[in-house]
């Protein structure tokens, strides 16, 4: 199957978000109770050169308490890649792999207004069909970026987290978070 193929013919997205519920007592086992919500907007944006190639916004809410709440974002597509071939037979092995992000995020509240934010953020693509990076029409290259980080950030406060770029590409990838807090 042409990777187009496996792209269209397994378009189904998936999302699972998993935070805690509004209203539920989070100062049960030694937690302390969160007096806020913080709503950390996450963008990440694909830079070729100096001209942004796309910009991708994720939104979640996150309760600053200790220790930690950990507020999940998954969302992606699954695609197949084949394994191994059955020489006998000649029929593929075939194992599906998640393509897509992964945001988890918790934070703890320090002095003077100021917050602990702990993200781990993961995503991974195939690249398109004309793109430089695509090597065989048979087997999809995965991109994976992954960052792991705590940042002190206040409110309202927006900070690029990381610039990296593409071994492969060439092409940057920034990671800013904007932090608000919600009352």
């Amino acid at each position: 199957m042409k990777p187009t193929g496996i792209l269209i013919g397994l378009l189904t997205s998936l999302l699972i978000l998993t935070c805690p519920a509004r209203g539920q007592n989070a100062a049960t086992d030694n937690q302390s109770a969160p007096t806020v919500q913080l709503k950390l907007q996450i963008v990440l944006t694909d830079m070729e050169g100096t001209k942004k190639v796309s910009g991708l916004p994720y939104m979640l809410h996150v309760l600053p308490t200790t220790p930690p709440l950990v507020t999940q974002l998954r969302t992606g597509v699954k695609v197949p890649v084949s394994t191994a071939t059955n020489v006998s037979s000649g029929v593929n092995q075939t194992q599906y792999l998640d393509i897509g992000i992964n945001i988890d995020a918790s934070a703890k509240v320090l002095d003077n207004g100021r917050y602990q934010v702990h993200l781990a953020v993961e995503r991974s693509s195939v690249p398109s069909i004309d793109s430089k990076e695509r090597t065989t029409d048979t087997m999809p290259l995965i991109r994976t970026s992954r960052l792991t980080c705590d940042v002190i950030v206040r409110d309202g406060q927006t900070i690029q987290i990381t610039s990296a770029s593409d071994p492969i590409s060439g092409n940057v990838l920034l990671m800013d978070v904007t932090t608000n807090i919600e009352r």
